[in-house]
């Protein structure tokens, strides 16, 4: 996942956003995740000096699960605790974010036969 230090400033997010075409970024200190910001975030503070450094708006509430954990389980405990974002973690660290998105384009993948009625 894309990440950015705690200390770095709002404007700097936004670009690197921006370059990579994403939405969010993992925001780190040293190598520990530390929250996430996303472009949402980014929105809602356009008003706010682009010096502002991003833990000042940054979602301190961070899912973690381990490698290997069904995508059912790592579901249920995201809509449980009410989070759009999973950070996906090994013994080494962080391998990969899943979004929302993510899960509704797995859950669409697997039943291509579901109608609406």
């Amino acid at each position: 996942p894309l990440r950015v230090d705690v200390r770095q400033t709002m404007g700097a997010a936004a670009e690197q956003l921006t370059e990579t075409d994403r939405h969010e970024l993992v925001v780190v200190s040293g190598d520990l995740p530390v929250g996430i910001i996303t472009s949402n975030d980014l929105l809602a503070a356009q008003h706010w000096p682009a010096e502002t450094e991003v833990a000042a708006w940054m979602s301190c509430r961070l899912l973690t699960l381990p490698v290997g954990m069904s995508l059912s389980r790592a579901a249920a405990h995201a809509l449980a605790m009410d989070l759009r974002h999973v950070l996906v973690m090994d013994d080494e660290g962080m391998v990969g974010l899943v979004t929302a998105s993510d899960f509704v384009r797995a859950y669409a993948d697997a039943m291509p036969g579901v109608t609406f009625r």
